[in-house]
């Protein structure tokens, strides 16, 4: 459960409990989690929490309460997403939600017999405790409580006709009994009560129960009691046999069920599913897989055949227990006299499936190695066979319909209870970081407990130890090796097969967090890793990615140090060569897995080889800091070495970070010695240093800009280089156009298209449409930006272009739309281009400024100020002067037409000022125009028309005679 709604509003986070303390914002996250998943529109938001009295801040509060609340959940790895243009969507799963755990145990309970369903019915009493959005205000927040007291009275009901059912008559007439005084017409209450009474020998009570109730009915209601009630009176009075309480219970040798058994609703869940066949319970050494499978047996009575436990001995020490020997224990415990039960094993298995099929019977197999150790164990028709085993045991899925169940760890909640209930202590701070070095593992967090009661250690000081040292040797018990983490991991290990034991082994010594597919097909070979999926000491926790359990890597690690230090740089030198063969693909994961490495790898002497794959990361925002260190640490290696090429490469990604941050003064302090040192290097990298510089001039000069972007474009046609030939030249072709040379501007791209045709992909060709469209928007052409747009979106639908590619051709639609005065069209296309992007993790500035600038042209002002205060916030790593001078601007012309001139002058000033400063003679002419009217609103004509005629003279250097000035009280798009 990460969000709690029975009870004040929280958000459980790992390491904290987040109160929702304000009570709209609170109602925000309650109308979202109760129908987690699905989309809730704005107008049903905005009425739950204001009703019919709406205020005009309601639209801007929302969105303020939705900023935080993300932040909020983020912290719980919960998102709130866009559905489409109006409405929002809580991305968590409904068990996240503690009112929807409470209908799935429900849910789960319905159906069952009631002593297979007690155990659910309790636990989802217990959770059901508290008022339902406590604090909440507003008529939807009552009639949701009020709705919510009437499914809790169901509950308790349910829970007392299984506790009555399973013979605890006596245990819960108390609770029975105040249930009765809090809910006085509730005949089914009554009904339940009268039947404890009864059973407690108490019938003369139970008939005035009656009797009170039919008065109270009467008299208040003017109603007669339910057949149900009359039904269970008729009962009482004639002290009907139905309503005793009798039953034997059948043989049950399951071993003791583990104290303090925490969590694995899922798994109970699937457990409860299965009636009878084959279930294989499987998880990696340490899971729980035992705890789970015992603690599920003995909550089941349903067996008349009995409930029976064999250890198979799969793992550890000594011989497995063969098939013929675990059939002479099952038979003997099911009541066979030894000296009758076949010696051999065919038969035996015939004898033991006969018995099984007479009587509904449980077999928990235990341990189990293989499915040949299995097989000749299953029961007959009817019964159920729970098999546990560290392997998934696939062949008795694929040959014997055996549902799998996989165990894996506790959640951080999950655990802390687990240590609560077996240390008997409250839920102080180290329980958290004990648990989190226990790797959430059940035998590690037993272990950790079971050494905080027994040691001379108390808890911190035993976290403290477990932090400083080895946790291996400190997860173990003293003087009982079976009782120890690496035992238990040892014995895995063993029973591998060499190829995935060599490779698990290779992993040990593999810096990183995590493995791509490909990877550990390079290392080791598809069917080792998928032994080691399949014995659960690897983990592919997302497509084609894996990774190991904290604890199995340390062993991993620890193992791996009886290898040759040839054998372990080989495997290093494995890693680093694969990502350096993979510098071209972008992957934010194996991005984080390199960074991680770059401190892990030693001393390996070219760690910048790997580290180039963080050029990807850099230019889309990703992993900034981490990634800087481990640069600027690879780059002091590289000239230490004298490596002139780890040096130059590193010192380029130190400038692609610089340029992410907006520090213009580094980035081209880098990028000119880079091109300063571009003698003698391959083409490729003289374009690539060229076209880089002309990219850090648009803060600095654009006519340097130009000069350079052409030069790099050039290159990269000599060397038909497409990936450089469209960036540098699409760049090139913008740039001429901000200095006002459209013929030159348009010739870069016409160049670009022509002799490169064929080598284009799908996403180039786009990329080219969405540049010609953003030149044609520079200079007033709106109409051919949106034919221009159209042509890159029709070559997008149905292609791999990029989603950044999509939502840049929907964010220049919305432009255009914009420029044509198509208000509501330029909303809706930047709507659009929002919600795609937040779908995609993209933080692109451009987008709500583009959305404010629509709000504007419709005369929503002050959404569209809102707007580009989104627009700032989103630009966090792109706070380049021109950025900021364009956010500023279109301010400025915003605040214009509010007739707020005086906060519209600096703001125009100011970009028109750093366009000077730039020499963007075009985008500086916008900005006079807009100080202009600035001026001319304050009442200082003379300075209003200074700066028009500055603006004319600009336009009238323009290679275009027919460019139009911005139009007085047009919004700068």
């Amino acid at each position: 459960m990460r969000i709690r709604l029975i009870g004040p509003v929280e958000i459980h986070a790992e390491d904290r409990v987040i109160a929702v303390a304000a009570p709209k914002r609170a109602c925000v996250l309650a109308a979202l989690a109760e129908r987690p998943g699905e989309p809730v529109a704005q107008t049903d938001l905005l009425t739950r929490v204001w009703g019919d009295g709406l205020p005009d801040s309601a639209l801007g509060t929302l969105y303020s309460y939705i900023t935080r609340l993300r932040a909020d959940l983020a912290a719980a790895g919960l998102g709130i997403a866009r559905a489409g243009v109006h409405g929002y969507v809580l991305e968590a799963a409904p068990e996240d939600v503690d009112l929807h755990a409470v209908r799935a145990l429900a849910a789960r309970a319905t159906g069952l017999d009631a002593v297979r369903a007690l155990p659910l019915w309790r636990e989802a009493c217990e959770r059901a405790e508290g008022e339902l959005i406590a604090g909440v205000p507003g008529e939807w927040a009552d009639r949701l409580r009020t709705a919510f007291r009437g499914e809790r009275l169901n509950l308790r009901c349910e829970r007392y006709a299984s506790e009555l059912a399973a013979g605890n008559h006596a245990l819960v007439l108390p609770e029975l009994e105040a249930l009765a005084a809090e809910e006085p017409f509730a005949e089914v209450v009554a009904e339940l009560l009268m039947l404890a009474l009864y059973r407690c020998g108490r019938a003369a009570d139970a008939l005035r129960v009656f009797e009170a109730t039919r008065v109270r009915l009467r008299d208040a209601l003017g109603a007669d009691p339910s057949p149900g009630l009359r039904e269970a009176h008729r009962r009482v009075l004639g002290q009907d046999p139905v309503l005793d309480a009798s039953g034997q219970r059948a043989p049950n040798t399951l071993p003791a069920a583990v104290r303090g058994f925490t969590g694995r609703d899922a798994e109970l869940s699937a457990l409860d599913s299965v009636d009878s066949g084959l279930v294989v319970v499987s998880g990696t050494a340490g899971s729980g897989k035992t705890a789970l499978a015992v603690h599920w047996g003995h909550s089941r009575v349903d067996f008349p055949g009995g409930r029976h436990y064999v250890n198979l001995l799969g793992y550890g020490v000594g011989e497995p227990v063969s098939p013929g020997e675990a059939l002479q224990r099952l038979l003997t415990a099911m009541g066979r006299d030894a000296s009758r039960i076949p010696a051999d094993t065919e038969a035996a298995t015939s004898l033991f499936r006969e018995l099984t099929s007479r009587e509904r019977t449980l077999v928990v197999l235990d341990n189990a190695r293989h499915a040949a150790q299995v097989r000749p164990l299953l029961p007959g028709d009817g019964s159920l066979a729970v098999v546990t085993s560290r392997d998934r045991l696939p062949g008795l899925v694929a040959l014997d319909g055996a549902v799998p169940v996989t165990v894996g760890t506790l959640s951080p909640r999950e655990s802390r209870r687990l240590l609560r209930s077996v240390l008997g202590c409250d839920d102080v701070p180290e329980l958290a970081r004990l648990a989190e070095l226990c790797g959430h593992l059940p035998l590690a967090l037993r272990i950790a407990a079971a050494n905080v009661l027994t040691g001379e250690l108390g808890l911190a000081a035993y976290v403290a130890e477990l932090e400083s040292g080895d946790r291996l040797d400190g997860l173990a018990v003293e003087e009982d090796p079976a009782a120890a983490v690496a035992t238990a991991l040892g014995h895995s290990v063993t029973a591998l097969d060499t190829g995935a034991r060599e490779l698990y082994l290779r992993l040990g010594v593999l810096p990183g967090e995590d493995f791509g597919r490909g990877l550990l097909e390079d290392v080791g070979g598809k069917a080792a890793i998928e032994r080691l999926v399949a014995a659960h000491l690897l983990e592919e926790y997302q497509e084609n990615r894996y990774r190991m359990h904290d604890l199995v890597r340390l062993y991993a690690r620890r193992a791996s140090a009886a290898m040759s230090a040839h054998d372990r740089f080989g495997a290093v030198e494995s890693f680093v060569d694969w990502h350096h063969r993979h510098v071209h693909v972008s992957d934010s994961l194996d991005e984080v897995n390199v960074i991680a490495a770059a401190s892990d790898i030693g001393d390996h002497p070219f760690p910048w080889r790997m580290l180039t794959r963080l050029g990807h990361a850099f230019n889309h925002y990703r992993h900034i800091d981490a990634g800087r260190e481990a640069v600027a640490a690879a780059r002091r290696r590289a000239v230490a070495e004298n490596d002139d090429a780890g040096s130059f490469l590193m010192l380029n990604l130190l400038g692609l970070a610089a340029r992410t941050e907006g520090d213009t003064e580094a980035l081209l302090a880098i990028r000119q010695k880079l091109y300063s040192n571009r003698a003698g290097r391959r083409p490729q990298i003289i374009a690539m240093v060229t076209g880089n510089l002309g990219m850090a001039y648009h803060d600095a000069d654009f006519r340097r800009a130009a000069e350079l972007l052409a030069e790099a474009t050039g290159i990269a046609l000599t060397e038909r280089n497409a990936v450089q030939a469209v960036n540098f030249g699409s760049s090139a072709s913008v740039t001429l156009i901000r200095l006002g040379r459209f013929t030159e501007g348009e010739h870069w791209l016409d160049t670009v298209e022509a002799e490169l045709d064929g080598d284009l992909n799908a996403d180039q060709r786009a990329e080219l449409r969405m540049f010609r469209a953003t030149g044609l928007r520079y200079r007033r052409r709106h109409a051919d930006a949106l034919r221009a747009v159209e042509d890159g979106l029709a070559i997008a639908a149905g292609t791999e272009v990029s989603q950044r590619m999509q939502v840049h051709l929907r964010a220049n639609r919305a432009a255009a739309l914009s420029g044509l005065g198509r208000f509501d069209d330029a909303l809706a296309a930047a709507e659009e281009a929002i919600a795609l992007a937040e779908d995609h993790g993209m933080r692109l500035q451009d987008l709500h400024r583009h959305r404010a600038a629509a709000h504007a042209g419709l005369g929503d002002h002050h959404a569209a100020l809102r707007a580009l205060a989104l627009a700032d916030e989103h630009g966090t790593h792109s706070r380049y002067p021109t950025n900021m001078a364009a956010l500023g601007l279109l301010e400025a012309s915003i605040r214009g037409a509010m007739g707020d001139h005086a906060a519209a002058l600096p703001l125009a000033a100011r970009a028109a000022e750093v366009y000077g400063s730039v020499h963007c003679p075009l985008w500086r002419a916008d900005a006079l125009q807009v100080l202009a009217a600035a001026q001319r609103g304050a009442g200082d004509a003379e300075a209003s028309g200074r700066s028009e005629r500055e603006a004319a003279a600009l336009v009238a250097g323009f290679d275009d005679p027919g460019y139009l000035l911005l139009p007085r009280g047009w919004v700068v798009n």
